[in-house]
């Protein structure tokens, strides 16, 4: 590709991701997170005058939230959303671009090509780009610091002398912890490397490496990205020193908020113990068809064309040795763990970057031996169903977050099995196809959509006349998504989702109006 060409055809993406950024709606709880970012902006840009008791939620410092809407403020109201929008958009892309950096620092620029276009198009992660302000940005943290150690250990010359590289990954590490605080916890697999490299293994780092500027690198870092964390946590500034450490052995131990029940491949789990094989399952149903095919072909290349590899990439086995270890690790921990669990592949999007490479690896051994036979009819078994991802991603704009495989069957079947508009990012859309009665009070029911979004809607379409009620018996109509119906919960039961449904199973009546793509219907309103 010629770089006019590849200049046009990153010009393209970039138009097609900002339209599918502005055209769909909000996530489940974008605007409560933006109003914790504008709480936390009033309260440090008066120096903490102002009320701390204001809404902030003690678990989350949400530092991401605090600077996003610093720059959304300066816009008019009216597209506070759509710029939200945009940023979480930007913001995201730096991850493909960095996990790119990654493949290029570890392999080399044409793996890094297809990398970023695989990561690129996952999916799940395209589709969480724009609306998702949590676990993007906990996976681009993710993305930049690895580059940056990786980076640190090949270069010390340069990155322990640069001081701004401290700042850096000290401010990532604080970004990631403040949308969550496990995220420490992500970074162990890196730490273990990191440690195994410094002592044992010896591969990437370099001769001129200080070990003594290592330890006061690392006592820097974990001090600014502290000092970083506290300054947007309006509530520990009581006591700096103490309550986040107490803040986060209460997060450990207390109830994941959240879904608290999940439909996974037709069956109801509770979201904190949830099925072992629900990463499994995910990831298999979720990805698209070629690269199932091209997982058990870039291991067979792996093994058995291990010369090939070796002579372009220095220290491949112990490279790839170390990408399948971390993806290991997390597959292990995700599934033996109690950690809550929902929300497609929401939780754990942080493994998908990992995930991508194996098949980034058999693309670029196809391509470089074109000229074999058997090379050539891959290719053409990989394109035709590249073509059919394709054909199905672009059909599902602006919702490619709902996308699963043909390994589930028919597409408008699948809402029996997942709860496929988790986020209920369809409502604008449905919200704009609604014909309620306008001379009349309506009541409204609803499920699988929080109510402060309900009523965002309902005043932007000046729907006055519609009133929310939860009775459900006397309402006139019920706006719904597919997830579990909560109220089907009996928690006072031993066994609390044996009559537990979905959404769509609890409520039938006339179909007033739906969203769909491919025949899935995502969300509806149905009549009483």
């Amino acid at each position: 590709m010629s770089l006019v060409n590849k200049k046009i055809f990153l010009f393209l993406i970039l138009i097609f991701t900002m339209y599918c950024a502005l055209k769909i709606g909000t996530a489940w709880d974008t605007g409560t997170h933006f109003i914790m970012g504008k709480n936390r902006l009033n309260y440090l840009f008066s120096f903490g005058n102002i009320d701390k008791e204001l809404w902030f939620s003690k678990y989350f410092p949400g530092i991401s939230y605090t600077i996003t809407a610093f720059f959304v403020t300066m816009f008019p109201k009216q597209y506070e959303f759509q710029v939200l929008h945009l940023l979480n958009l930007f913001i995201s892309i730096s991850g493909v671009y960095g996990l790119a950096r990654i493949s290029k620092t570890i392999f080399n620029k044409n793996v890094a090509k297809i990398i970023f276009i695989i990561f690129l198009f996952y999916p799940t992660y395209f589709g969480h780009m724009a609306i998702n302000p949590k676990d993007t940005v906990f996976t681009v943290s993710f993305i930049w610091i690895s580059y940056y150690i990786l980076k640190y250990l090949q270069k010390p010359n340069l990155y322990q002398n640069d001081r701004r590289f401290l700042f850096v990954i000290s401010f990532l590490i604080a970004l990631g912890t403040g949308i969550n605080l496990v995220f420490a916890g992500v970074l162990i697999p890196l730490i273990i490397f990191v440690i195994f490299e410094l002592f044992f293994y010896k591969k990437i780092i370099n001769k001129k490496f200080s070990y003594k500027k290592f330890i006061l690198d690392i006592i820097l870092i974990m001090l600014i990205s502290y000092l970083i964390l506290v300054i947007f946590w309006p509530q520990v500034h009581t006591n700096i020193f103490t309550l986040p450490f107490l803040f986060l052995l209460e997060t450990l131990n207390t109830p994941p908020v959240g879904s608290p029940a999940t439909l996974l491949n037709g069956e109801i789990h509770l979201s904190n113990t949830p099925s072992k094989i629900y990463v499994l399952t995910s990831l298999i149903l979720r990805s698209p068809e070629y690269l199932l095919i091209l997982y058990p072909v870039s291991f067979f290349f792996i093994l058995f064309k291990n010369s090939f590899f070796k002579k372009k990439i220095k220290n491949f086995n112990y490279k790839i040795y170390f990408v399948l270890k971390t993806l290991v690790i997390f597959l292990i921990i995700l599934t033996v763990s109690p950690f809550p669990l929902y929300d497609g592949m929401r939780k754990f999007m942080f493994i998908i970057p990992y995930f991508v490479i194996i098949p980034g690896l058999g693309i670029y051994y196809i391509l470089s031996n074109l000229h074999l036979i058997s090379n050539k009819i891959l290719f053409s078994l990989l394109g035709v169903l590249g073509l059919v991802f394709l054909f199905k991603f672009f059909s599902l704009t602006p919702y490619q977050y709902v996308y699963l495989n043909y390994l589930n069957g028919k597409t408008s079947n699948n809402f029996t099995k997942f709860e496929n508009d988790y986020l209920a990012t369809s409502m604008k859309e449905l919200f704009e196809k609604s014909k309620f009665p306008k001379n009349q009070v309506i009541k409204l029911n609803y499920c699988g959509v929080g109510e402060g979004k309900i009523r965002r809607y309902l005043k932007e379409y000046k729907l006055s006349n519609v009133k929310l009620t939860k009775d459900e018996k006397e309402f006139d109509f019920i706006i719904m998504t597919n997830r579990v119906n909560w109220d089907s919960i009996n928690w006072k039961d031993p066994n609390p989702l044996d009559k537990a449904k979905s959404c769509f199973q609890s409520f039938d009546g006339k179909l007033i109006s739906s969203v769909s793509r491919n025949g899935l219907k995502l969300s509806m309103i149905r009549e009483n």
